[in-house]
Order: structure tokens, then sequence, then C-alpha cells
């Protein structure tokens, strides 16, 4: 009681005005835009969302990436889809298949995933429902249309192999989404590469967020191990406040990192390990110990009994070679083929070597193909290149990778979805007169 007898008075809260019921069987709203009609507006929610505040006086933080306009629209009007990716399938590459799949299956969309080739072993949990199809080269001329062709982790024909005639001849429209360098090149009708992204798989979780969907607990794990495995399981350059902030998403919707680790990294078959030993027995220096390689051969898959698409990962056991500035593995394919992967530990950029050769990759991790009559052949061919390299002045350090907006893929993109757009004025009239 107050001195003067009276209780105080309580202020009342405002109420909250109520949610409208949402229908579970109705698609997300659209966003009214000139730009790309048929847009969910969660695009401009998410860009919005996108980016927040690390505290007084610091700059906002981009831990989002915004989907370009186009590619958003297209999956979200989309009914009939074949998602497709490169050869010889990873972790990134065949876990966004799977969790983009899973996705617009449930708008209500029909979706077939063909590949090439089949993924390594202890990738095939990730495809519990069976979706993926192995599309032999004589299933190619046979295989049926659709409305809308996905091209996921790679932007170039030649690396979708025998799959690369039927996308030629498709008359569907072609998208693309990518985190390679170069950028998508002609083929496709619309197209969004984030070279920045430490994976595919991240763009895919943004999309999937992005048309107002959840992942459930098999796309979350399909797309934490797409995440894990191009990132080095988070250890990698290439890991940054994105990453790490998807990977937690992805847990809080089933994903288990234990689980998924030792499926993927505790799944390795007795062969796999024996050759193993071997690469690193047979291990060579060169450049004063600044190029370090290795060299697995076709008699040594077949003895062993080892699949090609076994090999991946491998040379990233030769990364942990004190002073190695290039580590490349070679890999004899047959009748004169070989396989370069290149790793740069440090400051070199490898891609730049596989460029020159046809290839291509990232800053850190590039590969590619060449036909010559031997080992040594490859070798004098890329010695040259390796001392152009290292010998060369290193690149100038580029910002933090969480500190630069990532440019979207069009201008139309970046109008449309760019957080200043989405983002309503900070200029509000006073209600004080």
């Amino acid at each position: 009681m107050t001195s003067a007898g009276r209780a105080p008075r309580r202020r009342s809260r405002p109420r909250a005005r109520p949610r409208p019921a949402v229908d579970a069987g109705r698609a997300p709203p659209m966003m009214r835009s000139s730009t790309a009609p048929g847009v969910p507006a969660v695009c401009a929610r998410r860009a919005r969302r996108g980016v927040r505040g690390r505290g007084p006086g610091d700059k906002a933080e981009r831990v989002y990436f915004t989907p370009d306009v186009r590619v958003c629209a297209l999956l979200a009007e989309a009914r009939d889809v074949v998602i497709v990716t490169h050869i010889y399938p990873d972790g990134d590459a065949f876990g966004s298949q799977v969790a983009l799949a899973e996705a617009l299956e449930s708008r209500g969309a029909r979706v077939r995933v063909w590949n090439c080739h089949a993924p390594p072993e202890r990738l095939k949990f990730l495809d519990a429902g069976g979706r993926v199809r192995i599309i032999r080269p004589e299933d190619v001329p046979c295989l049926p249309d659709c409305e809308l062709l996905v091209a996921l982790d790679t932007s170039e024909l030649a690396r979708l192999g025998d799959l690369g005639a039927f996308v030629t001849r498709s008359a569907a429209v072609k998208v693309v989404i990518d985190h390679h360098i170069p950028p998508p090149r002609h083929g496709f009708d619309a197209a969004w590469a984030e070279e920045r992204a430490g994976a595919t798989g991240l763009l895919v979780f943004d999309l999937i967020d992005a048309l107002g969907l959840a992942p459930s607990p098999a796309a979350a794990t399909a797309l934490f191990a797409a995440i894990a495995s191009d990132t080095g399981w988070f250890a990698f350059s290439n890991t940054t406040a994105r990453e790490l902030s998807a990977a937690a998403r992805l847990v809080e919707r089933g994903a288990s990192p234990a689980d998924l680790y030792r499926h993927i990294n505790g799944g390795s078959s007795i062969q796999r390990t024996a050759l193993l030993g071997q690469v690193l027995a047979s291990v060579r220096q060169e450049l004063d110990g600044r190029f370090v390689w290795s060299l697995i051969t076709r008699r040594q898959m077949t003895d062993k009994g080892i699949a090609y698409e076994e090999l991946d990962g491998i040379i990233d056991e030769l990364k942990n070679i004190r002073h190695a500035l290039i580590v490349a593995l070679i890999v004899e394919l047959g009748d004169g083929k070989w396989k370069v992967s290149l790793r740069g530990p440090l400051h070199v950029d490898v891609n730049l070597i596989a460029r020159r050769f046809g290839g291509g990759g990232h800053a850190k991790a590039a590969g590619y193909r060449v036909s010559a009559s031997g080992v040594e052949a490859v070798l004098a061919d890329l010695r040259p290149e390796l001392r152009r390299a290292i010998d060369g002045p290193p690149p100038a350090e580029e910002p933090p990778r969480h500190g630069k907006e990532p440019t979207p893929c069009s201008t139309r993109s970046r109008k449309a979805c760019s957080p200043r757009s989405a983002r309503p004025s900070s200029r509000r009239k006073s209600s004080k007169r």
C-alpha cells in the first residue's frame, strides 16, 4: 500500500495479435515482385535474418547466404525435377542430392536422382530411401525428360559424365547450384554459385530454408555429412561461422555428428586401409620438400579389389607432412589416363595449376585428368607449374569470409534479395509531437 492508502497500478501488457492459421497443405506465401514472380516471401525474410550484429560497435556478420531469386522461384514451382551431380560423387555432392530430393518431394514434386557412378560404400547409408539411380551409358538415350533439371556441385557439363549428353539434349529448364571455381558457364538457364561457401550442402540448406521447408532428420543428416565432408570435419580453412552455424541447426534437426563420423571415417575396409599404407610408404618429396606426392596404380586397385570412388580422402593424409606447400596424389585410371588431385595446405592456389590442365576446383583443393604415357610424363608437365606457383609471390591476404557479403549470381538477385532492400527502413516517424 502507498502512503495514500491506494495500491499501485499495474502496467498492462499489450495483447499479442492472433496469428492467422496456417494450412499445412498450402505452399509458403509468395512474394509479389516484378523482378521474380512466384518467389516465396521467406526469401525476403531470410535476407533480413541473415545479418546480425556481434556486439556494440561491431560490424554486421553475415551468417547465411541469400539464394538466387530465379533459382528459388524455379524450385518453388517445379513439379517434375531431375537432380544430377558430377562423376564419382563425394559426400558433399551425394548428401546435397539426397537432402534436396527429400525437400522437394515434401512439396509434392516428383523427383528423380540420377548419377553416373555409385558413391563410396561408406556414404550409401545416406540414401536409405533408395532415391538415387545409377545410370548406365546405354540407358542415357532412353531417359525421359523433365520440367526442371538441377545440377549440384559442378557447373561443367563434362564433369557430368554420360549424363552430360542427357543434359545437353533435354528441353527442361536447367539450374546449377555450386561452390566451385570458375563460376557456372554456358548450358544453364539459371545459376547460383557461391565460391566462398564451404560446401554445396550449405547452399542447399539455405535454399531449403528459403523455400519455407524444415529438413527432416534424414535430410539434416545428409546435409551435415555434405558440409562436414568438404570442410574436413570443420578443420579446413573454408570453415567459418556460416558452416558452424548450419551444423548447429542441423544437429537440432536430428543429425548426429558422432554417428556420422563413425559411419564415414570409421567405415574403411581392410583393403582400403592396406592401400593407404602403401600410399604413405611410397611418398616422395621434391623441390626441397615443398612438393610431396604419391602414386596409386591400376594394379594396386585391382589386386585389392578397390573401386575408384573408395579413394576419396586418401590425399588428405599427405597434407600433414611438414613444410609441404603442394601435395599431389596421382592415380592411374587405365588406357593412358591419369587423375591428379592437388592440395595446397598453405598459401599456394592449386586451382590455378589445375586450370592450366583443363581442371579446376578450389584454391586449396583442385584436380585434373590428363592423358600421358606414364607417371613420369605426368610429373614432367606438372613440375614447371609447381615451380612457378611455389617460387612466385604469395597471394594477397583475403578479408575474412564471414565479413564480406556474398555476391549473388545476378543484378536482379542483389536487387530483390539483398538485406538492404529487404530490411525495413530505419527512419521511423516519432509518435511524440
